[in-house]
């Protein structure tokens, strides 16, 4: 497909880099990182008061996925950046965002074989009862971690990690390659919002996930 005729599918809803073809596992590029926004039927902020984490109702998360996807930025024939923070609620808006991953692996060595990516292998996702929440961040080598999904009367606000590029930032990467977090939850109607959360101090342990 075309790098710009299925951007416009989207209707302004998710901005996508197109598909490329890859090289190693995991890494980073030194870049901007996702910052907190949100996406759905409004892009206004709620005017009522955010629940605090004991009082939230947490939307189960059925399946995550993870992998690494092509985020080309602007250049000849892809005009717009691509969007970091991703809520697919269409078959439609899916192929777009599948059409970002590598249908090979990347590595150095080639001819590569195919992706052993799960969301390339019909995983049976069903867009009248699910959402499919995603997060990608401009590092081949360390994903975004999803940590939960609160809901939000009809909409919904997801926090988000992104750990340390470590060492990889030292790696080869291939450019405008990234990688992503995805979660499959129950189907979100409304406006659903994103918060980037610091990452613990060194030695500091995580809450356990509730």
């Amino acid at each position: 497909m075309a790098r710009s005729s299925w951007k416009a599918k989207l209707g302004g809803v998710l901005v996508l880099g197109a598909a490329s073809v890859g090289c190693p596992a995991a890494s980073p590029e030194p870049g901007a990182e996702p910052s907190p926004t949100s996406a759905g039927p409004s892009a206004a902020e709620s005017a009522s008061p955010a629940p605090s984490p004991k009082e939230a109702a947490l939307l189960q998360i059925d399946r995550s996925f993870f992998g690494r996807v092509s985020l080309e930025g602007p250049g000849p024939g892809n005009d717009v950046a691509p969007s970091l923070t991703l809520v697919i609620r269409s078959a439609e808006e899916f192929a777009a965002f599948a059409s970002a991953i590598p249908k090979k692996r990347v590595q150095k060595r080639q001819p590569a074989p195919p992706s052993n990516d799960p969301l390339l292998k019909d995983p049976q996702l069903d867009f009248a009862t699910q959402s499919l929440i995603v997060i990608q961040r401009p590092s081949m080598y360390v994903n975004p971690e999803i940590e939960r999904v609160e809901a939000r009367g009809a909409g919904a606000h997801v926090l988000y990690r992104l750990p340390p590029l470590g060492d990889t930032v030292h790696a080869a990467a291939v450019m405008d390659m990234g990688t992503y977090a995805a979660v499959l939850v129950p189907k979100i109607e409304g406006e659903v919002s994103f918060e980037l959360l610091p990452n613990p101090a060194e030695g500091e342990q995580l809450a356990e996930p509730r």
